[in-house]
């Protein structure tokens, strides 16, 4: 018989010094003798005083539930709870506070089983306390950007977008792919791609860190039909 974690006994053997046990047909087994019983060691619980023995040669062992602590590891800071083995912890799952030095644009990305946050994320549905202690670690992690590219130099052309873009990553001219070439022109007059800075025009430097969202680009070419001004030292 395992401790009940609901409060509630089985009808039959179910109260053991006044605490309520339930059994768990895991454990149970069929054995030729009547006496001389020793109780298995199990994880999770610790036997707790004798075995009791009906007429009917049912004979029951009684187990407590260990606790173990559930500890919620957030930079600068570490939430514990004490926690009895099997108890529903589906509902433990919170979302914590910004640690300081985590820059304001990094979001909370659930809760990990490893420090760096490289495996899968802890899943909290039906999820029950272990027969061990439980650490599970914050992950937050930088915004993810998007580049919009119009396929033509009219802002209200098609476009196409990059997306996925990691904070602070960068993009490669060859990801920018179906510019239409104008009327009477050939691949070899394309300039290259420009941007807004501000009110200004600019080559777009593909060594930039796209750190934010909102940047577009259009196709430039090289004809008396398609001029720009450029600030050569534009970013």
């Amino acid at each position: 018989m395992i401790e009940s974690l609901d409060g509630t006994g089985d009808p039959v053997g179910g109260t053991y010094l006044g605490n309520p046990y339930k059994e768990d047909m895991d454990y149970r087994q069929t054995a030729n003798a009547k006496n001389n019983w020793t109780a298995k060691q199990l994880p999770g619980v610790t036997k707790t005083g004798d075995p009791q023995t009906t007429s009917d040669n049912h004979v029951y062992f009684y187990y407590t539930r260990n606790s173990y602590n559930l500890n919620f590891h957030n930079p600068g800071r570490v939430q514990s709870h004490s926690i009895k083995f099997g108890s529903d912890i589906s509902g433990m799952f919170y979302t914590p506070t910004r640690p300081s030095g985590v820059d304001p644009s990094y979001s909370f990305a659930g809760w990990y089983t490893d420090l760096k946050g490289d495996s899968d994320p802890f899943i909290f549905t039906n999820a029950k306390m272990p027969e061990r202690n439980l650490a599970l670690y914050a992950k937050w992690s930088a915004p993810e950007h998007k580049v919009k590219y119009y396929l033509t130099a009219d802002a209200d052309s098609d476009y196409g977008e990059i997306e996925n873009i990691p904070h602070g990553g960068h993009i490669e001219k060859s990801q920018l792919t179906g510019k239409v070439i104008p009327d009477g022109l050939t691949e070899d007059q394309f300039e290259d791609w420009f941007w807004y800075i501000g009110s200004t025009f600019v080559r777009f430097d593909f060594n930039l860190s796209i750190d934010r969202d909102g940047i577009e680009l259009y196709p430039v070419w090289n004809s008396p039909d398609y001029q720009v001004t450029y600030d050569a030292g534009g970013a």
